[in-house]
């Protein structure tokens, strides 16, 4: 989905979230980093959804939105370590588990209620701790940085192929 699908303020959006919630039907919900597929750049989130018939008091959040790395200028994929981790935190929750550090949080119902159903991993979630790099900037502040770039170069790769398209080139 959409990362917007999470938060929209649109009333219907959620309406539809808070029926999903308070019928037990959203397990959890994931974020992954933009880029990941070749016909958008936009990130997107998972949505763990079970059958309505299950009763659940709190909903799980992941925040995988920094894994990853760029194979190209316009393209990120998840390393085999990457997806993993992130099976091996939803395992651990499955299982009761809370996961120790990973950037991933239980949010019982009444706190997402709380929030107008907002679903956003990253409103759910505290960040890890930040490496600070040399020069002061967090590492973390760095890679959004960077992500920001590339999404920006994207954005120039897509409008010069339509100028030169056209132009007839």
């Amino acid at each position: 989905m959409a990362p917007n699908a999470a938060y929209s303020e649109n009333e219907r959006e959620r309406a539809i979230r808070a029926g999903m919630v308070e019928g037990g039907c959203v397990e959890g919900v994931i974020a992954l980093p933009p880029q990941l597929f070749s016909s958008t750049a936009v990130a997107v989130t998972i949505w763990l959804l079970t059958p309505p018939t299950e009763s659940r008091e709190e909903v799980f959040f992941v925040d995988a939105s920094h894994t990853g790395r760029m194979v190209t200028r316009t393209r990120r994929a998840l390393g085999a370590d990457d997806i993993r981790e992130i099976g091996d935190i939803v395992a651990r929750r499955r299982r009761g588990e809370e996961p120790d550090s990973a950037p991933a949080a239980s949010v019982p119902i009444r706190d997402i209620r709380d929030q107008d159903y907002n679903l956003n991993p990253r409103k759910h979630v505290m960040p890890l701790p930040a490496a600070v790099s040399g020069d002061g900037r967090t590492v973390e502040a760095l890679l959004r940085k960077l992500d920001d770039l590339h999404v920006r170069a994207v954005e120039a790769d897509t409008r010069a192929e339509y100028e030169l398209r056209r132009l007839g080139w």
